[in-house]
């Protein structure tokens, strides 16, 4: 499994009008998901989870902190810190979305 791959799948539930739309749900699924590829595609895995950060765009970016959270990828950080910066400064999403990405990255150190 690849990068792409992984990018697929999560699209994919994105973008389901299905039951996966509910917040918490569609979280939920795609943790799952994250975790079969940290195992079978580490790396994967990652270029997939800042790629999504890069995008700033929602539900996307704020997914990806969460899977780096739960999943202590602290390789992360700095495309995380990068966000932090942007988002602070007014420049992408509302400055409330500083405190989950404060939370990433106080998990994070």
């Amino acid at each position: 499994m690849s990068k792409i791959d992984f990018l697929d799948v999560l699209q994919t539930a994105v973008n389901d009008p299905g039951s996966f739309k509910s917040g918490e749900c569609l979280e939920e699924h795609v943790l799952g998901n994250a975790r079969k590829f940290l195992v079978s595609d580490w790396v994967g895995l990652i270029e997939a989870l800042c790629e999504w950060i890069s995008m700033k765009r929602e539900p996307q970016t704020m997914l990806a902190i969460s899977v780096a959270k739960e999943l202590k990828l602290r390789e992360i950080r700095y495309v995380i810190e990068d966000l932090r910066q942007e988002v602070s400064v007014g420049k992408v999403f509302p400055k409330f979305y500083l405190r989950d990405i404060d939370e990433a990255l106080s998990i994070l150190l």
